[in-house]
């Protein structure tokens, strides 16, 4: 089918379905409502296109006033009585060339047209189908609308989804979700727009493909076509109407209060009635915004520099300068003058570029900024607050070598003790990730401490020091040093609110760690909440929560986890950039704790590609790793033991130096790979020096969450370990695995259910399923084959919660009947794979001599003679 045919039917197939279904009958009307570039046109064409005989009539303005001008040049009879006229019209409508019937007619824009054309449609529709397009049902022509209820396909704007989907279509392959998000805000779900936007960026190049994922790096700006189209809508608007257009593309979003000043109140109405005004209810009373995004774009053009000046100062005028009023109103008035040439007061600009920050709008805060930096004398206190925000905005964009020299420089120029630890503070922790030297970021610390003689002060410093030290693997010295930071009297004042934020990452990431998460959110709280309007804490909003929730799910608070995932959910739909990157670390994490793993792999996949981008232009400070990693788990959590190895292999050295403390999920990401190929002694062995290395650094629950996965994977030395854990860990997956270890130990199938019940119930399906499936394997070996088949069961239902998990004791479910120890299903798995004697030699550490042993045993217990043979069965019984 034509492009220009199924514009917009993506996403529509039950419309389509009953549109053609209704075409199918003998006759009636069925009417097709909904706003401007919904896809009404759209859908019809593709539901008529294959039919050779319709007969398109369209509404328009120009003959909505003359008598049957909608069917000038359809009908020949204009003359006659009213009913007479009515029905020689509708019996030559219903006629093509050559007396051929109709075999449907549609009306498009029904409502405009004229009352004469619009009974003659409605006798029509008593003998042939007839198909009515209309903005909405109440415009539609009273001959019309007396038949319109009996069957109206309502076609709203596309939800996100549908969004993705028809861009999937269109591209030819999955496109990422913020570039859906933003096409999705951009053209508010409408395909006309949709379509139009995808071509004219397609011929820009705006579109890439990335490891077989689109992305959409253009700007919200009048795009070609789709300009073209929004600058036709907004030239019909009435004077009035379009005044209010005006002002508010230059305002973005005004109180009732604010645009009544300005024009009249009756336009105000009716720009809301002509949809091009949108009324947002709050609890202050309607706050007025463009429906559209691209209305502003191209409304900004429109009005010409001169509109544009006076309508600014006339809202300037209207927008006062103090406390209370909104940032985003405060932030337009700082655009807005400076555009203007007016006199700016230094001390707004710079709280406008802090409040972009704090919006994660790093574009505008950097250009506020940096017109305080220009203007404001070296050493001040704007050149100095406008220093810091511009290195912030550096850091953010991986530059850190722009970002040291900014605050080098703001260091130099002022004494005072206050400004240098805040800007130590953020040079240190630049120095330490940004350009990846910890080494010179704790010097730079030890040499400003020593020049400081407030007690208080220097605690402060002991912020950026603990995250370097949770950074290098010293847990429990990190969470010391953030409770020193804490403890300062200066810790809640707002000037100091980045050693703040960067004492509770720290304390939050290393009390996850060392099983303390939980007494660690109840510290770091009451300081966030008192310094939650600070624009350090929102900046810092994500890695922090990064932090927290991977502690959490290191907890086995799942729920908490994902109540922190959710508030971020907006963060998914912004635009490209280390927020989004964060964001979606935070939801791949917990969607992999809690099973959702094809939903994990997706997020993750997404994550690593920002950060792939983020890392051509700057350091993306280590998250490549932790990235990468998650990827690794996820796919081997699948089975899929090749591609969790191609997606480690990038990060095969391990994390960089102030990233150090991951290393033990690293090297377990490394052990779930061996257990997805079959080697479980070797994943037990990596398990084991990951356990150990973790609990050398004292990261307790860290070690916790190895051996309970050493355990799942039948490590009984894993079980006693820990059931010889004396140290108090915070959570629920503790108490949960000493109940599987306990269970395994005393090869015990009810104890393991129970353990089982324990995992799901903080929402560790994976775990859950993996531990019923040791059950039944358990009690298949003990002759109990009721429990076996109770505990199966169970397994199989679990698993089928999760999403293609596949882990080594859910792979043995098909099989629990047949005669093989687990090490010969060991090598028996192996076999499948196609290794030689010698490379099972190798995988599983035993002398070739055992291997050849193994193979023997099994084709006698098989009653097969050679290895096809054995691949042979064991393909029939477990696929």
């Amino acid at each position: 089918m034509d492009p220009e045919v199924t514009a917009g039917i993506v996403g529509r197939r039950a419309q389509l379905h009953t549109l053609a279904r209704f075409l199918d009958s003998a006759r009636g009307l069925i009417v097709l409502a909904g706003p401007p570039g919904v896809g009404k046109t759209a859908l019809v064409r593709a539901a008529v296109t294959e039919r050779s005989h319709h007969r398109w009539i369209s509404g328009g303005p120009a003959m909505a006033d003359i008598p049957l001008g909608a069917l000038a040049l359809h009908v020949r009879t204009f003359a006659g009585g009213s009913t007479e006229l009515i029905e020689n019209a509708a019996h030559d409508l219903i006629e093509t060339r050559g007396s051929t019937p109709a075999g449907c007619i549609v009306v498009d824009d029904a409502h405009v047209v004229d009352g004469l054309s619009a009974a003659v449609i409605a006798r029509a529709a008593a003998m042939l189908p007839v198909v009515a397009t209309t903005r909405s049902l109440d415009d539609l022509p009273a001959a019309i609308a007396a038949i319109a209820a009996r069957e109206v396909i309502d076609m709203q704007p596309l939800s996100v989804a549908e969004v993705g989907a028809m861009l999937d279509d269109r591209l030819g392959g999955t496109v990422e979700q913020a570039s859906v998000h933003r096409i999705h805000h951009l053209t508010n779900g409408l395909p006309l727009y949709i379509d139009h936007l995808v071509r004219t960026e397609t011929d820009r190049g705006h579109f890439h493909r990335d490891d077989g994922t689109w992305w959409w790096t253009g700007e919200p700006d009048a795009v070609g076509v789709l300009g073209d189209l929004i600058s036709h809508e907004l030239a019909r608007l009435a004077p009035d109407v379009a005044e209010v257009a005006d002002v508010l593309a230059v305002a973005g979003e005004l109180s009732a209060e604010q645009l009544e000043g300005i024009v009249d109140a009756t336009a105000v109405e009716a720009a809301v009635d002509s949809g091009v005004v949108a009324a947002v209810p709050t609890s202050h009373g309607p706050r007025y915004t463009l429906v559209h995004p691209l209305y502003g774009e191209i409304g900004r053009r429109r009005a010409g520099y001169g509109r544009r000046r006076a309508i600014s100062a006339a809202l300037i005028a209207k927008i006062p300068d103090r406390p209370g009023v909104p940032p985003p109103l405060r932030i337009s008035r700082a655009i807005m003058m400076l555009r203007c040439g007016l006199e700016v007061d230094l001390a707004m600009l710079q709280r406008a570029a802090e409040d972009a920050m704090a919006a994660n709008d790093i574009r505008v805060g950097k250009e506020l900024a940096g017109q305080v930096a220009r203007r404001a004398v070296a050493g001040s206190a704007p050149y100095l607050r406008a220093s810091y925000v511009l290195a912030l905005c550096a850091t953010w964009a991986g530059d850190g070598v722009t970002a040291d020299d900014l605050l080098r420089a703001a260091m130099a120029s002022t004494s005072d003790d206050a400004d240098i630890v805040r800007l130590t503070t953020v040079r240190a922790a630049n120095l330490a990730w940004d350009l990846a030297d910890v080494d010179a970021g704790a010097a730079l610390l030890d040499d400003v401490g020593a020049t400081l003689h407030d007690p208080d002060l220097r605690a402060l410093l002991d912020g950026p020091r603990a995250v370097m030290l949770h950074g290098r693997g010293a847990s429990l010295d990190a969470v010391d040093a953030a409770r020193r930071a804490l403890n300062s009297r200066l810790i809640t004042d707002p000037d100091f609110a980045m050693p703040a934020n960067l004492a509770i990452t720290g304390l939050l990431a290393a009390g996850g760690e060392t099983g303390q998460i939980v007494r660690c959110r109840a510290e770091s709280s009451p300081i966030l909440e008192r310094l939650q309007d600070n624009f350090d804490v929102a900046n810092l909003k994500l890695p922090i929560q990064m932090r927290e929730v991977a502690g959490l799910l290191i907890a086995g608070l799942l729920d908490d986890a994902a109540a922190l995932a959710d508030a971020n959910s907006s963060v998914l739909t912004g635009p490209p950039g280390p927020a989004l990157i964060y964001a979606r670390l935070i939801s791949g994490w917990t969607c992999t704790a809690s099973g959702r793993i094809d939903t994990a792999l997706t997020v993750l996949a997404q994550a690593c590609t920002g950060i792939r981008r983020w890392s051509e232009t700057g350091n993306p400070m280590g998250l490549d790793t932790l990235a990468q990693t998650s990827v690794a788990i996820g796919h081997a959590m699948q089975g899929s033991a090749q591609a969790a190895s191609a997606a480690l292999d990038p990060v095969a050295d391990g994390p960089p130096s102030a990233y150090a403390y991951y290393q033990p999920q690293s090297m377990l990401a490394r052990a779930w790979i061996h257990a997805a190929q079959g080697a479980m002694a070797t994943a037990i062995d990596v398990c084991t020096a990951a356990a150990d290395l973790a609990s050398r650094r004292g990261q307790s629950a860290v070690a916790v969450l190895i051996m309970q996965t050493a355990v799942g994977f039948g490590d009984l030395d894993a079980a006693s370990r820990l059931m010889a854990v004396t140290v108090p860990v915070d959570g629920p997956r503790f108490a949960a695995a000493r109940l599987h270890a306990q269970g395994l130990l005393a090869d015990d199938p009810s104890a393991l259910l129970t353990a089982a019940d324990a995992a799901e119930s903080y929402g560790d399906l994976v775990t859950a399923a993996t531990i019923a499936a040791q059950a039944a394997e358990i009690a298949n070996g003990q002759g109990r084959r009721g429990t076996m088949l109770t505990a199966r069961k169970r397994a199989s239902d679990l698993q089928a919660r999760c999403e293609s998990v596949i882990t080594p004791a859910l792979r043995a479910l098909p099989r629990l009947d047949l005669p093989l120890t687990r090490r010969q299903w060991e090598v028996a798995g192996l076999l499948r794979e196609g290794l030689s004697n010698a490379e099972l030699a190798e995988r599983l550490g035993m002398s070739l001599r055992t291997v050849e042993g193994h193979v023997y045993r099994i084709n006698q217990r098989l009653g097969t003679t050679d290895r096809a043979e054995i691949i042979d069965y064991l393909s029939n019984v477990t696929e």
